[in-house]
């Protein structure tokens, strides 16, 4: 429980660093950023955090896409480790609370943004775990359409970029309306569309990064730049 309960608090702490030190967001002018800026602020934090919160446990940080399987198969472990508790489902469980409170609006806006983060979170421990980290990442979608039941839907592929490369995956976001009780496969194939969605980038850039060697370069000098900028060895 201590392991667990302090790689939790890590993660969070490094999260919490990369806004202060990098983007100069901090707990008191968090509330004048909101919209796109603030997804992006956290898909950074996020992806920028896992590295130096892996670093933290003496992972090396790779960008070529290779890596050995012991080294693979210990960020895995670890990032496996930062979800063992309950934190996250309670959270969940009081986003749900509270977003069916919200209209309709309002609650597809949090849905499609909690998407996007868990999708952009798969793809940044993809691509740590396989040797190809990276230093920016985003995911957009396009097509947006009400249902007759008064949610909606987006009926065109979700874009991806990844350190600077943009990518079309391979499927429609699935978002079901949070503020309905949903069935356990309902939750299940929201899942693995997130899962599929991060499968299909993260390979078609690995292809992207094994055909060419200045994508390879520029990913290298970007950890070398973050690294200088943070005076944190990566």
């Amino acid at each position: 429980m201590l392991s667990c309960a302090a790689n939790y608090l890590l993660k969070n702490f490094w999260h919490n660093y990369v806004h202060r030190a990098i983007q100069g967001i901090t707990s008191e002018n968090y509330h004048s950023f909101g919209g796109e800026a603030r997804d992006q602020s956290d898909f950074t934090a996020d992806n920028i955090g896992t590295l130096l919160f892996l670093r933290s446990y003496g992972v090396e940080i790779l960008t070529s896409g290779r890596s050995r399987s012991d080294r693979s198969a210990a960020i895995r472990d670890l990032l496996r480790r930062n979800r063992c508790n309950l934190v996250f489902a309670e959270r969940d469980r009081l986003r749900i609370e509270r977003t069916s409170k919200l209209r309709n609006d309002e609650r597809w806006e949090e849905a499609q943004w909690q998407f996007r983060r868990r999708v952009a979170m798969a793809i940044s421990n993809l691509l740590v775990e396989r040797g190809a980290a990276v230093v920016s990442l985003g995911v957009y979608f396009r097509g947006e359409k009400p249902t007759r039941e008064g949610w909606f839907f987006h009926n065109q592929n979700v874009v991806v970029q990844i350190n600077g490369r943009y990518f079309v995956c391979n499927h429609v976001p699935y978002i079901p309306d949070p503020a309905k009780d949903q069935k356990p496969q309902t939750r299940a194939k929201a899942y693995e569309r997130r899962e599929e969605l991060a499968d299909s980038a993260v390979g078609q850039y690995m292809s992207a990064l094994e055909q060419d060697h200045e994508l390879r370069t520029y990913a290298q000098s970007e950890l070398l730049a973050l690294s200088a900028r943070l005076r944190i060895p990566l």
